[in-house]
């Protein structure tokens, strides 16, 4: 791991009222995850600087009022519309289900599945 070293004013330790090495992990969670809003990092390489798992690093996100979930308005529109084309795919609607049921086919397929009598 790299080490950096810089110089603080001691009053800026003292507006936080942390120690040096307390003030220097708040200093990585804040750096983490300020990076992550702007989009630089992902939640686990952000999470890893910050030195923190990722549990951690989302409850961050959460102290620092940044949402875990990035994405541009453009991005989540595009989201939802594969997701909904997947799930009506898949989808069929009551009236269609009720024209498959009433089929003669169907009829003959579930009674193969009937107790006997």
């Amino acid at each position: 791991m790299t080490q950096l070293t810089f110089e603080m004013p001691e009053s800026a330790l003292a507006s936080f009222h942390l120690g040096p090495k307390e003030f220097a992990q708040e200093m990585r969670v804040a750096a983490a995850v300020k990076w992550y809003e702007l989009g630089r990092f992902s939640q686990g390489r952000a999470a890893e600087i910050a030195g923190l798992n990722r549990s951690g690093f989302i409850d961050a996100l959460s102290r620092y009022k940044v949402s875990p979930f990035q994405y541009t308005a453009d991005e989540l529109a595009e989201e939802l519309v594969a997701a909904d084309t997947a799930v009506c795919g898949a989808r069929l609607s009551e009236s269609a289900l009720v024209q498959d049921w009433q089929r003669d086919e169907e009829d003959a397929a579930w009674s193969h599945l009937q107790p006997a009598k």
